[in-house]
């Protein structure tokens, strides 16, 4: 194991000399599937698994994290837990890849790599020691603004441009682009079919309402016509009691 990971480090220009650095080596697991489960993918078992594989073996490592990825999840740990991880993912009857030491494919990341394992590692831990759901978007628009705070120095062209709004516009032209992303990992079509499927939820639901409204009227003829009232004829007696309008004539 330690051969090949030297090999493949040194592909990448990567050398080490003692034992403390293999130890700060992250590698890579992707989770398929539960063997007894028909099924490409479980949500709720995969989420089980990740949970436990934290409690069994991974609460003192401090660069693990995971990664929901729609069919399949990743984990990601120290290479010193890499075995007890993998003998916890066989015993739960796991299907998994272990994909090696960890290089990500966003140079961004990679160019920040420290950094960036904190926070996934931290941003692991709040969805491990669980909150209420209802809150994630607090929970977004804390991390959001203290991370472009926290910038506020190294980006004042953008301060200056926008103004006061500098932080919303960012996150606003952050979330367009996560929007084209999502489009073309899923395709335009596929993007598109969801959206008239959605359309024709909004038209169904409107033509239930309009059917519900029609049932109500007829429901106030047959009441009209039961009891001979026309609720909707204009009351022509007077406005006032005849003992108040002859009293009002009195003091005149």
């Amino acid at each position: 194991m330690i051969k090949k990971i030297k090999e493949l480090l040194s592909k990448y220009g990567i050398t080490f000399t003692t034992n403390s650095y293999i130890d700060s080596i992250v590698v890579e697991v992707d989770l398929k599937r539960l063997n007894d489960n028909p099924i490409n993918y479980n949500e709720d078992a995969s989420w089980e698994i990740i949970e436990g594989a934290y409690c069994t073996c991974l609460q003192d490592d401090p660069n693990w994290h995971f990664f929901y990825e729609n069919t399949y999840n990743i984990i990601r740990c120290s290479m010193k837990n890499i075995n007890p991880l993998l003998e916890y993912l066989e015993e739960c009857g796991v299907t998994y890849k272990y994909n090696g030491t960890w290089i990500d494919g966003s140079s961004t990341v990679r160019g920040h790599r420290e950094e960036f394992q904190q926070m996934f590692h931290a941003f692991s831990m709040i969805a491990i020691k669980g909150y209420n759901w209802r809150n994630i978007t607090y929970m977004f628009d804390r991390v959001a603004h203290c991370f472009l705070n926290h910038q506020a120095f190294r980006i004042k062209p953008y301060r200056t441009m926008f103004g006061t709004m500098w932080e919303p516009m960012l996150v606003g032209e952050n979330a367009n682009r996560r929007a084209h992303y999502i489009g073309e990992i899923f395709g335009a079509k596929a993007m598109r079919e969801k959206f008239e499927d959605r359309i024709k939820v909004y038209e169904e639901e409107s033509k239930k309402g309009l059917a519900e409204v029609e049932a109500l009227k007829e429901e106030h003829e047959r009441i009209k016509e039961m009891m001979g009232v026309d609720f909707d004829e204009e009351d022509t007696a007077d406005d006032e009691p005849e003992e108040l309008v002859a009293r009002s004539a009195d003091s005149g």
